[in-house]
């Protein structure tokens, strides 16, 4: 019972604390990011980015099964099982949940990057029309530079190359938008690439290692963004839509017309989608524009996740907008999309 009460403790103590960070966005800009977080990422990165495989992955599936193994002992011993089995899930729950915001959780509480940079969020469907229009342009402008047969982008999935891009891209606005950190882990395949497919996710950054990995599987022409949108949580951005912003920008800001091309697909994508939601009767104009190789890369990134749909995705992403929720993420899974909002906001201000 003493454990129960001292792991309770813990778990509410964590989260008195993370309450207060939440009300005081300006101590996690102030002190947390530059002191806290920063040096414990310089710790994590000199730990872990070394290895070429994820460690993070291995010590996933390691926790896992201690934890199993540990429940099968305590049923296996007959004594006092429920007393014990709730010990354990409260001790489990405490030193996650205190790890997760220490090392990196509160960086969901901090100042929108909207409210950094001065540039609005809201936007009218002309707005979005408009934007849409000016993606569907470059694009198509950009297809016709690159391709070589006037019909495909060849970019070769290489994690190395889109890790160091994405960096060059990130040491380009970094006089726009300050960065907590200067060591940002390279790249690694998850370990999981299959699962996560079936899943409905192209990456992710571990937390507890700092570690960013990406989903192999997913067509270069997206994987290249999804690799630089990895980095920007390793960066201190928690927010989704966020990630999705940095990462457009840090492929858009390089001199590679491919990395360029492959970026503003990125953002034209999720415009397509939000015209598909907000204007539906006049989708097909906007799609009809675009010039048949961009269409095929559209085609490419959206049948490969399309094929890959399943019950698992469904549950995964309902389970992932909850937790996004209960982490200042309070769209959920829309918080993806709400990169349309930075990303007209920021057009509307560099005009």
């Amino acid at each position: 019972m003493k454990k129960i009460i001292c792991w309770l403790f813990v778990l509410a103590l964590t989260y008195f604390g993370v309450y207060l960070a939440k009300i005081n966005p300006s101590w996690i800009d102030d002190f947390y990011l530059p002191y806290i977080y920063s040096n414990l990422n310089r710790l994590l990165f000199f730990s872990f980015n070394h290895f070429d495989f994820s460690v993070g992955d291995i010590l996933y599936a390691l926790v896992i099964l201690l934890l199993i193994r540990k429940i099968v002992l305590i049923i296996k011993a007959k004594r006092k099982v429920f007393i014990r089995l709730t010990a354990l899930g409260l001790q489990f729950t405490a030193i996650f949940y205190l790890w997760f915001n220490l090392s990196w959780g509160l960086c969901n509480y901090r100042t929108p990057l909207h409210v950094k940079l001065n540039i609005p969020t809201q936007y009218t469907l002309a707005d979005l029309q408009n934007e849409t229009c000016r993606l569907i342009d470059l694009v198509n402008q950009l297809q016709q530079e690159v391709s070589a047969d006037g019909q495909t982008i060849e970019i070769d999935s290489d994690l190395e190359k889109f890790s160091s891009s994405a960096y060059d891209g990130y040491q380009n606005i970094k006089k726009k938008i300050q960065f907590p950190v200067k060591n940002i882990s390279r790249v690694k395949p998850s370990l999981y690439s299959k699962a996560i497919t079936k899943m409905g996710f192209g990456g992710y950054f571990n937390p507890f290692t700092h570690e960013n990995q990406v989903n192999t599987e997913v067509p270069a022409v997206s994987l290249c963004v999804t690799t630089a949108h990895e980095i920007a949580h390793q960066l201190g951005y928690a927010s989704e839509s966020e990630a999705n912003f940095l990462g457009y920008l840090a492929l858009l800001h390089q001199d590679n017309l491919s990395y360029q091309y492959a970026a503003n697909l990125y953002a034209l994508r999720y415009c397509l989608r939000e015209i598909f939601r907000n204007d539906y009767e006049n989708a097909d104009f906007y799609f009809n524009q675009i010039n048949e190789g961009t269409k095929k890369d559209i085609q490419l990134v959206d049948e490969f996740w399309q094929s890959n749909k399943n019950i698992t995705s469904d549950w995964s992403k309902q389970f992932y907008g909850q937790f996004l929720k209960l982490n200042n993420q309070k769209e959920g899974m829309r918080s993806y999309h709400q990169f349309v909002n930075l990303l007209i906001g920021h057009h509307q201000k560099n005009i």
